[in-house]
């Protein structure tokens, strides 16, 4: 027995699918209100149909003397009656009285029935790439998951993917970008806030503007659209668009489709918030798009994405019955996700599996059925359906993407690791057809395996120090990948941050080289999307390293002296007139303030483009001066050769700072976007600038931070050893990143092999072995060190060497190429940070057993001091175990250390443990 209390039963009665399919063509609809039942009627219609099916409806409720329905008694006993009132509509009702359709998924205190509705003329999408729409009806069902692993298999056949984040309640991809886009410039809520402010109907003005700012949010091929710039709720939502009278209420997905195609992709994904929400149905009604439900066995999900499919299948016959229009359309997808390894096996779960997809082809069976009894006229528009079929598909489980990364591009190469991408690829490839793969350039190899180490041991021993070799070759890391994608529509304004030996001068070097901003981010990757404007800005060295050789000096001054002149006609400011000028700033009396710091660096970019050298307030007039269509992107480098006193002088940590932070911000507000900056500044010398707020300063700029990861770390090793000719190109370097170590050190088993020893060997594995041997016991590796052991390496390994026909680099050459590298790692981390150099002084004056690891705690402290040991340890040059103490290779050698008893330490142990601290 169903329990009436209130008019809202009333209505969730008039609403039920019996009741709608049995209403009389008399009844044109109804509105249930507190007070009354009003029923809008024919003009002429007979009463007697209207009241048997009010019979049927409410049986004895039905009261049909007083017109009324009967609610249930209150306490008092009393009668509660809802008052049946009928309302006859004009005789030209058919002209007036038409419902204009708006996709909704509420339902709404009107029941219509009969009466006609009206669909605003839509875009045909033909033309448009397709947009495939991700949705579930509770949150948790791996929605997002899938949406991605799809893209990554898009990217993987060469195919690039506009992905929108439309979750604004709790947005998944947004999230992700915190990283390596902190702050997106353009969101999907400024797509939908231009175009409603739009005086264009199509909103023309809206794609190209958010079109022309996608070209800075690409990451590993995916274009990314977040739900807004600060994942704040959206001052205009989709629905509010399907409101508008004077476009269609399917504008939105019109919208998505059309950005799509300007920009170039092949694939729209948008990613839409679970449940029944206002905020998808513009774009899960539309039925334009293609759609996927994930639901999981849930039997709360399944019985939540019946009513999703009720709820389109509604749609879908009030469209017919509307519109005018025909679309090739297909019903969504429904995936069962999360399924248990083997469930389309005979065992565990396939009845569930089974009874479950036979729910769906049922809801979809009926869906069908109910458009095609409704097709009583032979002119009525074709149903957009009408031929299509579902696609019920189950992804199994993968406990490897139960925790995924926080940020987008690891996520992505998380996901490649497994099989996800090909499960989605085989289920929706069709969209996207399959395109050839590209072929990496076959680089000439040579055949004789010592002329093979000799160029590598050549060309890495140049690559070392970009100031004695200037080479325009550049490994795309991920940090430079991000500032070039970050920077494809506008010229950048940043400051890149990295320790001595990260790469600061080499990447300085191969940008200087490049000559335009365009040529460099080619080089790394990274395409544009129909040549943006800051792919013609002149590269101009504005601070160069001071201690660049005669060839890569020379090499710069061209580079600076051809800038100039295309800029301005004029003359560069010398290197020498630079550092005498920067020395009578810090005499002024105003030296202490950053405001006049500014205007100095931003005339000096003037002066060095040739614009009237020496004379103040030179910027201002320089920026007027530059012909239409010109740009400069000025760099900055050496920044310790012109400040000595950086760690005490107020005077010259007031410069630094104008220079880190003041510059970009300047630069990145003019309204004629044409000159921009690249800093490369040392995490140390950043430090001792920013008196205050250095973390914020550094999180702000963390996703161009010049640091290297293991992954990292092999992909340069083997772009070293293809560059100079010794491997061959058949693998791209930095597809490494998204392998996991064993199927990375598979990778470089030609260059090092895959033990220190026979294969069959308890030896350590050859990659794990170089990436501890090299890094600090924080994990952290340099660029240099590893290029230097390379060249070293190289250099030692002879015919006469064990294993010398299995590999390029010896084992025994690739041990005594640590003794080097750790020196110099020695020398060189001494000069960047004073207290390690004092430290370093204490141990290499150490005699005797005194040098002999590992030391006891009380020894190490003893040796050391309490307060340098903490030093040590926060730096990574010092780890406990237990009630040791060990020092990592790659400072023990250079620090005279030795294992007592001459045994040789298992870096790979070692190092593992130190991993492990703190779990």
């Amino acid at each position: 027995m169903t329990e009436f209390y209130t008019y809202l039963d009333v209505l969730n009665r008039l609403r039920d699918g019996e009741t709608v399919r049995s209403a009389p063509r008399e009844v044109l609809r109804a509105q249930p209100l507190p007070s009354r039942l009003a029923l809008s009627l024919l003009p002429q219609a007979a009463m007697e149909p209207v009241k048997a099916w009010l019979r049927q409806t409410f049986g004895p409720r039905f009261l049909e003397d007083e017109l009324a329905i009967a609610l249930e008694a209150t306490s008092s006993a009393s009668p509660r009656l809802l008052p049946v009132e009928f309302e006859r509509v004009e005789e030209d009702w058919k002209t007036g009285q038409r419902l204009r359709l708006r996709p909704t998924l509420m339902s709404g205190s009107v029941v219509v029935y009969n009466m006609p509705y009206e669909v605003a003329e839509t875009d045909d999408l033909g033309d448009c790439p397709p947009v495939l729409t991700f949705h579930s009806f509770k949150g948790g069902m791996g929605r997002t998951t899938l949406a991605l692993a799809l893209a990554a298999a898009v990217h993987k056949v060469h195919r690039r993917v506009l992905f929108i984040d439309a979750d604004f309640e709790a947005p998944g991809i947004s999230s992700l970008l915190k990283h390596s886009m902190p702050k997106p410039r353009i969101a999907f809520a400024d797509l939908l806030a231009i175009a409603a402010t739009s005086s264009e109907i199509e909103a023309n003005d809206a794609i190209e503007t958010v079109a022309g700012r996608l070209a800075d949010q690409e990451i590993d091929g995916l274009i990314v659209l977040p739900c807004t710039r600060d994942l704040g709720l959206p001052s205009v939502s989709p629905e509010t668009l399907t409101l508008s009278g004077k476009r269609s209420p399917f504008f939105v997905g019109s919208l998505v489709a059309r950005l799509g195609k300007r920009i170039g992709a092949d694939l729209v994904i948008v990613d839409l918030r679970a449940g029944l929400s206002e905020l998808v149905a513009s774009l899960f009604l539309d039925p334009r798009l293609q759609h996927v439900l994930v639901t999981t066995l849930n039997g709360q999900a399944i019985d939540g994405t019946i009513m999703l499919l009720d709820r389109m299948r509604e749609m879908a016959s009030k469209w017919r019955a509307a519109s005018s229009t025909q679309f090739d359309a297909s019903l969504p997808t429904v995936i069962i996700n999360q399924s248990p390894p083997g469930l389309t096996e005979a065992g565990f779960g396939q009845e569930s599996a089974l009874a479950a997809m036979a729910v769906f082809e049922e809801e979809i069976r009926l869906f069908l059925e109910q458009l095609r009894s409704s097709d009583q006229l032979t002119d009525a528009p074709e149903n957009p359906f009408q031929e299509a079929s579902i696609t019920t598909s189950i992804v199994d489980a993968d406990p490897t993407v139960t925790i995924l990364p926080r940020d987008l591009r690891e996520t992505q190469r998380s996901l490649i690791r497994t099989n996800l991408p090909d499960q989605m690829y085989s289920i929706f490839g069709s969209l996207v057809p399959l395109s050839a793969p590209s072929v990496l350039g076959q680089d000439r190899v040579l055949t004789d395996a010592n002329q093979r180490r000799e160029r590598l041991a050549e060309y890495a021993r140049k690559s070392i120090f970009a100031e004695s070799q200037p080479q325009a070759d550049i490994y795309p890391t991920d940090s430079l990948v991000n500032l070039a994608e970050r920077h494809q529509s506008a010229p950048p304004t940043v400051t890149v941050i990295g320790e001595k030996g990260s790469g600061k001068s080499y990447t300085f070097m191969s940008l200087a080289l490049s000559k335009t901003w365009g040529t460099f981010t080619q080089k790394l990757g990274v395409g544009s999307l129909k040549q943006p404007r800051s792919s013609e800005a002149l590269v101009l060295p504005v601070t160069p390293p001071q201690d660049l050789d005669r060839d890569a000096r020379e090499a710069e001054r061209k580079v600076t002296a051809e800038t100039a002149r295309a800029l301005t006609g004029g003359m560069p400011l010398n290197d020498q007139l630079i550092a005498d000028a920067v020395q009578r700033q810090l005499q002024r009396p105003d030296a202490g303030s950053a405001v006049v710091w500014r205007q100095f660096w931003l005339d000096m970019i003037a002066w060095r483009a040739g614009f009237t050298p020496g004379t103040p307030e030179a910027f201002g007039r320089f920026t007027e001066a530059l012909l239409p269509g010109h740009a400069v992107v000025g760099i900055f480098d050496g920044i310790e050769t012109l400040f000595s006193r950086l760690r005490s002088s107020e005077q010259e940590q007031a410069a630094v700072e104008a220079l880190l932070r003041l510059v970009p911000d300047w630069l990145s507000q003019l309204p004629t976007k044409n000159v921009g900056c690249v800093i490369f500044i040392r995490e140390d010398l950043a430090r001792y600038s920013m008196v205050n707020n250095f973390k914020q300063f550094a999180d702000r700029y963390s996703a161009f931070a010049l640091r290297w990861n293991w992954a990292e770390a092999s992909a340069l090793a083997l772009w070293i050893a293809q560059q100079s000719g010794s491997l061959p190109s058949t693998i791209a370097p930095e597809s490494l990143a998204s392998l996991d170590e064993e199927q990375r050190s598979q990778e470089l088993v030609e260059l090092w092999g895959w033990k220190m020893g026979p294969n069959t060997s308890r030896e350590a594995r050859s990659l794990e072995w170089t990436m501890s041997s090299l890094s600090d016991f924080n994990r952290s590796i340099k660029a240099r060190d590893l290029v230097r052991f390379l060249a070293e390496s190289a250099s030692r390994s002879t015919p006469s060497d064990i294993y010398h026909d299995q590999r390029l680099l010896s084992p025994r050459a690739m041990r005594d190429a640590i003794g080097p590298c750790s020196r110099d790692r020695v020398f060189e981390t001494g000069e960047e940070n004073v207290d390690l150099k004092r430290i370093f002084r204490k141990i290499e004056g150490l005699v005797g057993s005194q040098r002999e690891l590992p030391w006891s705690y009380e020894r190490a402290h003893e040796l050391i001091g309490s307060e340098d040991v903490r030093v040590l340890e926060d730096n990574g040059v010092l780890f406990r175990y237990e009630d040791e103490f060990f020092v990592p290779e790659l400072y023990r050698s250079g620090l005279n250390l030795f294992y007592s008893g001459g045994a040789r330490r298992k870096v790979v142990t070692l190092m593992r443990q130190a991993a492990g601290r703190g779990r």
